[in-house]
């Protein structure tokens, strides 16, 4: 089934909204946002997947929960042909953040 170019922005609104709820440690917040989105993974382009699993990492941080952080990272990497720069800069930082963990 095809998604519509409104479904798109709304993952990526999804996304978004998880990205800043994980920056503010808002963890209430984001494991609501994280179990929606992760009920519609498999409608996910390549570009909102590996947002998605970058985001998973932080995500798994912040729930002290390191080793599926690690997962999420390498799930990631499994993409790395279809990675954007704004993708690869993201790697490397969830990679440098990991390590502090």
């Amino acid at each position: 089934m095809s998604r519509s170019s409104t479904d798109f922005i709304d993952i990526a609104d999804r996304l978004e909204n998880w990205s800043v709820s994980i920056r503010l440690d808002k963890k209430e917040a984001s494991t609501s946002i994280y179990e929606e989105l992760k009920s519609n993974i498999d409608e996910y382009s390549h570009e909102s997947l590996i947002a998605y699993l970058l985001l998973e990492s932080r995500y798994f941080l912040i729930q002290d929960t390191p080793l599926k952080s690690a997962v999420s990272l390498d799930k990631a990497k499994e993409l790395q042909d279809h990675f954007t720069d704004i993708h690869r800069h993201y790697l490397h930082l969830a990679e440098a953040f990991s390590i502090r963990f």
